[in-house]
């Protein structure tokens, strides 16, 4: 019932991972109510979503070894709403295409 992945090649495509995983589940579930190009997509962003991201948390907290609190606070205040710069041209196309004004 598992996906395996090959194990002669330390290198596989998520494609493959994919694939058996949309292969294990039409087994189990043979009554679609999905599109079969439907469920590979979302397999396929959501394996590139956890698993790259995984991949990328470590590369990522190593930016904040050695850091004050206040040195990540600091960081951290970049991120807030207050120090937001709207898109504007992505601003007016919400704004045209909205039932609710932005």
């Amino acid at each position: 019932m598992f996906c395996r992945v090959p194990e002669r090649s330390p290198i596989f495509s998520i494609s493959t991972i994919s694939n058996g995983l949309l292969d294990d589940g039409e087994r189990s579930m043979p009554a679609r109510q999905v599109s079969q190009a439907y469920t590979r997509r979302c397999l396929s962003q959501n394996l590139m979503c956890f698993f790259v991201g995984g991949l990328m948390q470590p590369a990522y907290a190593k930016l904040f070894k050695g850091l004050s609190e206040g040195q990540i606070d600091h960081i951290l205040m970049s991120f807030s709403r207050e120090q937001c710069t709207p898109n504007e041209g992505l601003t007016n196309i919400l704004k045209k295409h909205m039932a609710c004004p932005a």
